[in-house]
């Protein structure tokens, strides 16, 4: 459901107001169609969509703009129309203007047939009057024009039901734009105004008013805008009460500009209290005054509910005076406080009715919207929906979805129909589509159409758009325009403007996306056109553009604001000083959306432009955006030179890590090339020599590849290429203080680019021997310039540019990049474990061969390129030696076939056996044993530890980095734990980590009960594969607190593909909070961002009061997709401030604040949320940040966010399908704290959906999600941990039984196995770590002997082997052969060597005549000939065939032979290792 929105309507008492308040929509009425085709034809006014504030409507006629049109809202039409004399709105001659007569013509005649008001749209020619009159002659109102030119009115009256009135205009045209009506419901009770005493009650039959302050009654008789004669109540002319006492907005309101009020306000003064008895509204004819430069005045009505909340009903602060009628809908039960803040409120007139104040149609009478036409479009669709929008007759608002592939394309929220109306859909993709309109009002089910679907819908050619047209002089213009990808060729077309369509000229099959016209008339002006065709047929629409040819050539220079930026702020100075300001800015608030403007030309003079820092546009790894001064050149015919000295002149911003500035030439330039202006990223090439980052040290010569589409919204299969050259010659410090001058240049020539840097250090060139890269997403002109980007205010002076001939792009001999040959190894140099896993990554195919020292067994192995290769390898206590050998396979895009040689030191210690416990201490020694007397340190602990072992962390405070090592690793049925001996209540006591952190890059362990405080990065870092960190705390981290991402820099493939990149872990009830990053902006609860791969988890864990979010998902295009990830069972609260933060203090800026923040760069990640809680979070509770394919399960959001921000916010690109999944949602907050309703599809909207509209939260049954449905919604309650490990919200946002189904809200796992932690068992406590050597081999019945050295001390020991115990065969042995005359035996054999004991002994039959041998004996092949082979009946001198298996014996048995043979081997050998163990 959508925001049910609070107006400002004009009512009874308000009608002969002149509104002075800017409206915030266009009038909305019931148009008479006649009348406004009268108005049409005299005056050529289009008012089909309505008349909008501050636009100028007959500006070709020399007439005002309207400016005082207020809206009003439909309500339902009026009930009788006609109309005296001719309807083309003759002048009527017989009244003029002073007598009350009726006239014969020109008038209109209502006939109401109920109470009600009517508003009206008109104008008056100047010095005219407008007249409403009864029948009778009684004048009703009357609204006077007393200037010489016309005006326009917008005015409400009300109008008794059974009355006959009259309307025109004194001996005058009456030019009536529009009629709407409203139909009166109940009688207003008026209160009789009078001075009012502070606590004066005055009882109304809806509830009762009380005075908080006295009321002065006073005379407002004298504004020029307003008649309120209408409005006195006394003898002496009072026209209204006026509080004498008012409250400081600061003692409602957090701050002096916000509207969040503040805890437990408390209205005492300058207001009205009403308690409200029965449902119904109270009205107020009011003025407000307008805000100071130094105050502010807003105007406020809060409502508190029977269970004590407080909400912020309206907030509203106005730049002119304004006198309005204030509807305030009111419930029986709830208090409201009406009032304004640093001002003392106006009051003319109070009333109440009972219910609404207009009739209100029964939903179920109301009919569903339809959709009566779907017309397809080049790139997309027409839509005609049709039905009526009325909030008391009809629905508030039609909602018209687009699907496509089961996903949301796009939606239109209509506000306003009465009849029919034509949307328009964008298309960016071929297929079916489907269309739906639902139909909405608050407290009511959805009400949708029919669906109209579209099948095999086919994209039309997109428009080539010139984006410039340039002379070159002598007749010539330059033309470029966009490339389109799916264009076969172009048709250009151009004329002198205004000629005859026979003159012009065509020039067809253009293969290229620029073209030069030569031929031209210099001083005349031509009209171009560009249409770009299909090989299918099909043809665009034509891009035009004019020019007027000039004899001399051009260059053009234009600012823009770029890519990410969303705005400029410039100001050029020229050589003669004088100056032009530049502002420009494309954010959704932005009146004006401008992205590009020409501008003046001061290259190569003393002129000068400074550009303003401002908050958005970044230099960073995943998109670049900047405000940009720039001309563009033809790079095939065309080499440039351009430079320019700047100069920081205000850093007060805060410089960060995307902070830049310098000379750039782009592919393409980044802005939306189709349609609006935007702030959309957009995705360019590009080479510089500019300054970025505040953590550098020096400029860099920087350049963008990977990008090839015109389309500069779109990165789909991008792999963006990030290039950064420093400029090691001129490092320094501070480089962006304010002072710092740097000079820097870019120049293209035959052989490539230069970038050249000029600091006071000196100056230094780098080269980059190519010049083709910047036109591929283009391939006619690139655009050169100086630019700026986000929190830095620069002067860039002596720009310098210049030309000459170029002999083409790529004119140097460019050597294909081939690869050299290499291995990387990942896998580290120490391990507990006797075979060691070796991991290595080749760049290309070819034969590995890897070596041990420890058994030198030699393996190989053929590989690809990229590959992550694993290969176990034995080794022995000590020193080990693990070689490798590449030999790349012969390719073309590979510089060499020389074998490729690695040797990796491995060092292996043994501490303990399998299963057993090593003791550390803060103070353990790397000498120690790891006993209970002689502790080990934690990091040689943790380099050693063997499968199975369990590393007890002895109480205390650990100040040294962990680093558990990739080489190191548990198995999955043998975890390694590193397990705390108790876990800390508060940083204090137990085992804490205190200015250091963890990083695990090994796999399979198991960290239980950590405290990590004050770490000085990361808290615990999480790089390996099927990991559990359980009940661990992170606090005070100078970065993230618990984050999953690779260590060791593998890429996007090697990385999700070779598990490179941390997967498969587990993070298991854990807090973060307090961590908080230099910047204030990185540093989150926990984070799976950037580098993880697949189905890394968080489960039970909690994140509050992080400086960024509490949990991060993010990924971009520089490093690819990321894992799904999925959160469950977990809290997100407070996020956006630290625990230790007075958020009271003057200039204090909260961090980001995310409750869970599920990806970025627009790339999907499938991630999933599921039971889980957000509360209090600073920004949005729930996003998507962009990532398109999330999903939400029965998931509580509860206050969260901020005057500029969503409770949940589900956003990407206009163009990717949504296919974001949300089920079970219950999403809830208040006005004056979350300004915005939630941004879900609409198509996710459903009945277990209950969804935030701006004030209320309703599913689509219109059922409205209470607080009553919660236990506590006390959000200073803190969720805590119990014993166990599980979360208790203690009844916070816990949801009372039997009120809702168990698949709506979160309802936290307190009881299942998998919500309880359970603290790993410590085995046998290491005593010694021997090395053991067998002395006495153990036997089936007996017992053997070992004799162990401790390798730490010396102590020798000898211990028992236990007995084998007997292991039989599987196979059969045959003991006695069985013949004609005797049977034979076979039995099961034990396998151990030595051992004579069998089992299962079995007879074989004797053999008849003409039989087979049954059951041969394979184990004893003695090379006979065939010839000695029993007879099978046939002659014994006719040979048998010979085994083709170049022996002479039989194959089937041999092979047989062997394979058991090698199986008692294999089992030896496994009981030998075993016996050893």
């Amino acid at each position: 459901m959508r925001k049910k929105v609070k107006r400002v309507v004009a009512s009874t008492m308000a009608a002969l107001m002149m509104l002075s308040l800017a409206p915030v929509s266009a009038f909305n009425g019931t148009f008479v169609n006649n009348v406004i085709a009268a108005g049409l034809s005299y005056e050529g006014l289009d008012l089909s969509g309505g008349m909008k504030t501050g636009e100028s409507y007959f500006n070709s006629l020399g007439l005002q703009t309207l400016t005082t049109v207020a809206y009003k809202e439909v309500a339902t039409t009026i009930e009788s129309v006609s109309y005296t004399g001719c309807l083309d709105l003759k002048t009527n001659s017989d009244v003029d203007g002073t007598s009350k007569k009726i006239p014969k013509q020109g008038a209109y005649k209502i006939q109401p047939t109920k109470s009600g008001d009517m508003s009206i749209a008109f104008k008056l020619n100047g010095g005219r009057t407008f007249y409403l009159v009864k029948e009778d002659g009684t004048e009703v109102a009357s609204v006077a024009n007393t200037t010489g030119s016309s005006a326009y009115f917008y005015k409400t009256f009300s109008l008794e039901a059974g009355e006959t009135y009259y309307m025109y205009s004194g001996k005058n045209k009456l030019f009536l734009y529009g009629v709407e009506w409203n139909c009166k419901a109940e009688a207003a009770e008026y209160v009789q105004m009078e001075n009012k005493a502070s606590g004066q009650v005055d009882e109304t039959s809806n509830g009762k008013l009380t005075y908080l302050g006295a009321f002065a009654v006073g005379n407002d008789a004298g504004n020029a805008n307003v008649d309120t004669s209408s409005y006195v109540f006394d003898d002496a002319g009072n026209n209204m009460i006026k509080a004498s006492a008012k409250h400081k907005t600061t003692e409602i309101f957090e701050s002096e500009t916000s509207n969040k009020l503040k805890d437990n306000v408390n209205i005492t003064k300058g207001a009205l209290k009403f308690e409200a008895e029965e449902n119904g509204t109270l009205i107020l004819d009011a003025k407000l005054n307008k805000n100071s430069t130094t105050d502010n005045k807003p105007y406020f009505v809060i409502s508190v509910s029977p269970s004590g909340q407080t909400t912020l009903v309206d907030y509203r602060t106005v730049t002119a005076s304004y006198y309005g009628t204030f509807e305030i809908e009111t419930k029986a039960g709830y208090t409201y406080y009406i009032g304004m803040a640093n001002n003392s409120l106006t009051i003319f007139r109070i009333s109440t009715i009972k219910g609404t104040i207009y009739d209100t149609t029964p939903w179920d009478e109301v009919e569903a919207p339809k959709i009566t036409a779907v017309n397809p479009t080049s790139d997309g669709f027409h839509v005609t929906v049709e039905g009526k929008i009325n909030k008391y007759t009809a629905a508030e608002n039609i909602v018209v979805t687009m699907l496509h592939n089961d996903g949301q394309v796009a939606e239109t929220n209509i506000t306003k129909l009465n009849g029919s109306t034509t949307i328009d859909f964008t298309a960016y993709d071929n297929g079916d589509y489907t269309f739906v309109a639902t139909a909405q009002r608050l407290g009511n089910p959805d009400k949708s159409s029919e669906p109209k679907e579209v099948k095999d819908y086919v994209l039309g050619v997109k428009l080539p758009k010139i984006t410039w047209a340039e002379n070159k002089g002598n007749g010539k213009v330059y033309l470029d325009w966009v490339n389109i990808s799916d264009a076969k060729d172009y048709t250009l077309t151009y004329n002198e403007k205004g000629a005859d369509d026979s003159t012009a000229k065509k020039i067809e099959n253009i293969t290229s996306g620029d073209y030069t016209v030569d031929g031209l008339t210099a001083g005349k002006t031509y009209t171009f056109s560009v249409t770009a065709n299909r090989e299918d047929g099909q043809k665009s629409a034509a891009s035009t553009y004019e020019l007027a040819v000039t004899a001399e050539a051009e260059q053009n220079w234009y600012v823009s604001t770029i890519g990410s930026a969303q705005a400029t702020d410039a100001v050029i100075t020229k050589e003669d000083g004088t100056t032009s300001t530049i502002k420009l800015e494309s954010g959704d608030t932005a009146k004006e959306k401008k992205q590009t403007v020409e501008a003046d030309d001061i290259t190569n003079t003393s002129g000068k432009i400074k550009i303003e820092g401002q908050s958005s546009g970044k230099i960073s790894d995943d998109e670049d955006g900047f405000s940009y001064y720039y001309t563009k050149i033809n790079p095939e015919t065309e080499n440039f030179e351009m430079s320019a000295t700047f100069k920081v002149t205000d850093n007060s911003l805060t410089p960060d890590n995307q902070t830049g500035f310098g000379v750039v030439a782009a592919d393409t330039l980044g802005v939306n090339n189709w349609g609006r202006a935007d702030y959309t990223h957009k995705y360019f090439n590009y080479f510089s020599s500019m300054l970025y980052s505040s953590k550098s040290d020096a400029p860099s010569m920087r350049y963008i590849t990977g990008y090839t589409s015109a389309d500069t919204s779109n990165k789909d299969g991008v792999d963006r290429v990030n290039n950064n050259v420093k400029f090691n010659q001129l490092t320094g410090k501070d480089l962006f203080k304010v002072g710092a001058e740097y000079t820097f240049t870019v120049r293209k020539t035959d052989d490539g680019y230069e970038a050249v840097a000029t600091t006071a250090n000196g100056t230094q060139t780098q080269k980059l021997t190519v010049n083709d890269f910047t036109s591929v997403q283009e391939d006619g002109t690139i655009v050169v310039g100086v630019m700026v980007s986000r929190k830095i205010s620069v002067e860039i002076s002596d720009i310098k540019f210049t030309k000459s001939a170029s002999k083409g792009l790529a004119a140097s001999e460019v050597v294909e990049d081939k690869v050299t040959p290499s291995i990387r190894v990942y896998s580290s140099n120490t391990c507990g474990a006797d075979e060691y896993e070796y991991t290595v990554v080749p760049n290309c195919a070819g034969t590995l061969k890897v070596t041990g020292s420890a058994d030198g067994k030699a393996i190989t192995k053929e590989v690809t390129a990229d590959e992550v290769v694993r290969i176990p390898v034995a080794v022995n206590v000590g020193s080990n030696t693990i070689k490798a050998e590449f030999e790349p396979a012969a390719a073309a895009n590979i510089t060499s076939t020389k074998t490729v040689a690695s040797e990796t030191n491995v060092t292996r210690k043994v501490y303990g056996e399998a299963g057993q416990t090593i003791i550390v201490t803060p103070d353990g020694k790397t000498t120690g044993d790891g006993t209970e007397e002689s502790p080990l340190d934690i990091n040689t602990a943790v380099s050693y530890a063997q499968p199975g072992q369990t590393i007890l962390m002895k109480n205390g405070v650990y100040d040294k980095w962990i680093t558990i090592n990739r080489s190191v690793c548990g198995t999955a049925d043998k975890p390694i734990n590193l397990v705390a001996e108790s876990i800390s209540t508060d940083g204090t006591d137990g085992v804490v980590l205190s200015g250091a952190g963890l990083t695990v890059i090994g796999s399979y362990w198991h960290v239980y009960g950590l405290y990590v405080k004050d770490s000085s990065g990361v808290g615990i870092q999480v790089s390996g594969n099927y990991n559990t960190i359980d009940m661990c705390t992170v606090n005070h981290a100078a970065n993230s607190g618990i984050q999953i991402s690779r260590n060791g820099g593998a890429d996007n493939y090697a990385g999700i593909q070779g598990k490179l990149w941390p997967t498969g872990n587990l993070i298991k009830n854990c807090e973060s909070f307090d961590n908080c990053d230099a910047g204030r902006n990185d540093a989150d609860g926990f984070a799976a961002k950037l580098t993880c791969g697949e189905g890394n988890r968080f489960y039970g864990c909690i994140s509050h009061n992080n400086i960024d979010d509490g949990w991060d998902l993010y990924a971009k295009s520089v490093s690819g997709t990321i894992g799904s990830v999925t959160i469950e069972n977990c809290v997100a609260y407070n996020n956006g401030w630290l625990t230790t933060d007075d958020v009271t203090a003057a200039g204090y800026n909260y961090g980001e604040g995310n409750g869970f923040k599920l990806g970025g760069g627009y790339l999907k990640g499938g991630h999933k949320l599921i039971n889980c809680v957000s509360f209090g979070n600073h920004a949005k509770g729930i996003t998507s940040n962009s990532c398109p394919d999330i999903s939400i399960t029965r998931c509580t959001a509860y206050n969260n966010g901020n005057a500029n921000s969503y409770s949940i916010g589900l956003n990407t690109m206009d163009s990717m399908l949504k296919e974001w999944k949300v089920s079970g949602l219950i999403s809830m907050s208040k006005a004056d704290l979350t300004a915005k309703a939630d941004l879900i599809p609409f198509s996710q909207h459903g009945d277990d959906n209950y969804i935030y509209n701006g004030s209320e939260s309703y599913n689509n049954l219109g059922q409205k999600a209470t607080d009553e449905w919660f236990e506590s919604v006390d959000t200073t309650i803190r969720p805590s941990r119990n014993a166990d490990g599980t979360i208790d919200m203690h009844n916070l946002l816990v949801i009372k039984s039997g009120v809702l189904s168990d698949n709506v809200g979160a309802r936290l796992d307190t009881t299942s196995e998998e919500a309880i932690s359970v603290k790993p068992q410590a085995g046998e406590v290491v005593s010694h770590v021997f090395e053991w050597t067998t002395t006495k081999e153990a036997t089936c019945t007996e017992k053997g002997e070992k004799h162990g050295i401790c390798t730490v001390c010396g102590h020798e020991e000898t211990r028992e082997i236990e007995a084998l115990g007997h292991e039989f065969a599987n196979e059969f042995t045959v003991d006695k052969e069985a013949t004609t005359t005797e049977e034979g035996s076979k039995s099961q054999h034990c396998l151990h060597a030595g051992c004579t004991e069998k089992t299962n002994v079995t007879v074989i039959p004797k053999l008849t005549a003409g039989s087979e041998e049954v059951n041969p004996t394979p184990s004893t092949p003695d090379n006979k000939d065939d010839a000695n082979v029993p007879s099978t009946g046939t002659d014994s001198s006719e040979k048998a065939p010979a085994a083709q298996t170049g022996d002479t014996m039989h194959a089937v048995p041999f092979a047989l032979a062997m394979i058991i043979s090698a199986g008692v081997v294999v089992i030896e050998i496994s009981r030998k290792k075993k016996a050893v163990r």
